[in-house]
């Protein structure tokens, strides 16, 4: 169903931000990826990590298989190839800029700052647990 306007009201800021919303919400940046600590640090495991965190304009963090990234270039779509994330964080009000990791293996943590002023934390060891997202939930907050 499609929404008339009715040129007698018309805003120029409502339509601008109109615009912008609808182009942002089919376009995210990503700020910064960090290599994923291996969960397992057993020396006959493979240590190379499968995991790439990323940081997102729309203020989330974002893991994603390097494996399945590859796979998707090799599936021979026409259009633009977008992976799936294996969990997702809504972690700042507004864009998320920064990550890095702090510790090692088992008591690693996961660490974020944004625009909103607040550098986030989360348990690495929980978040790979998790198999659902933690869109606008502490569930994974540092306490």
């Amino acid at each position: 169903m499609a929404t008339t306007m009715d040129c007698r009201n018309w805003d120029e800021d409502i339509y601008r931000d109109s615009i912008l919303l609808d182009r942002e919400s089919q376009s995210r940046t990503v700020f910064r990826t960090a290599f994923a600590l291996n969960p397992n640090p057993h020396p006959n495991h493979n240590s190379y990590p499968d995991l790439i965190v990323a940081t997102i304009s729309d203020g989330s963090i974002a893991s994603f298989s390097i494996s399945s990234c590859l796979e998707l270039n090799y599936a021979g779509n026409s259009l633009v190839p977008v992976p799936e994330s294996s969990w997702l964080v809504q972690g700042h009000e507004g864009p998320a800029y920064d990550v890095k990791f702090y510790g090692n293996h088992e008591d690693s943590l996961l660490l974020s700052c944004g625009d909103d002023g607040r550098i986030r934390g989360w348990k690495w060891k929980e978040m790979l647990e998790s198999k659902e997202s933690a869109q606008g939930s502490d569930t994974f907050k540092l306490q």
